[in-house]
């Protein structure tokens, strides 16, 4: 009888979201992944897992482009995403040749546990901290850096108070030539 009881209670689990995976979290692996691929494949790797493209801007020499996806969750008729994904351009001359620049990759979340997972996914690199500072706007940053990328982990109140995260994920030579 209780064992008939534990497997009915287990098979229930999934459909009150106990122990359900976030399907919006992305590691710190697949955010380096997906910062070194084209846009279509990007494109294409984001919808299969149900992120929605949402819009892309040309970067002009005003501002900064960029490419975003957004997650709602299924079934959900609010307007309000539970998670952001944005590649960060920019357009450069090199040797008098143009060439877009893909600054960084832009990850917004309000999940303390998958920005604790990404910090313990930064120190398995071997990420060591770098930098740690506020902004004007209230919100807290901490940089880490390994041998190729730097990572900012952003801390910020939202519109409903509720704390929005974001990680900023730079190839170093990026990191070092804007200098965020």
């Amino acid at each position: 009888m209780i064992r008939a009881l534990l497997i009915t209670a287990l098979m229930l689990l999934p459909s009150v979201g106990i122990g359900q995976a976030k399907p919006y979290k992305l590691t710190l692996k697949q955010m380096i992944d997906l910062l070194d691929k084209d846009d279509s494949e990007v494109n294409d790797y984001l919808i299969e897992r149900n992120w929605v493209f949402y819009e892309a801007k040309k970067p002009s020499k005003d501002a900064y482009g960029g490419i975003t996806w957004r997650y709602e969750p299924q079934g959900s008729f609010s307007d309000r995403a539970v998670a952001f994904f944005i590649l960060n351009l920019d357009d450069q001359t090199i040797l008098g040749e143009p060439l877009r620049v893909r600054m960084n990759a832009f990850y917004q979340h309000h999940s303390p546990d998958i920005q604790k997972a990404l910090k313990a996914e930064v120190a398995s690199y071997g990420m060591k901290q770098i930098k740690s500072d506020f902004f004007n706007d209230g919100s807290m940053y901490t940089d880490y850096a390994g041998k190729n990328y730097v990572c900012r982990f952003r801390t910020a109140k939202g519109d409903n108070s509720k704390q929005v995260f974001t990680v900023y994920l730079y190839k170093k030579y990026n990191y070092e030539l804007y200098r965020p």
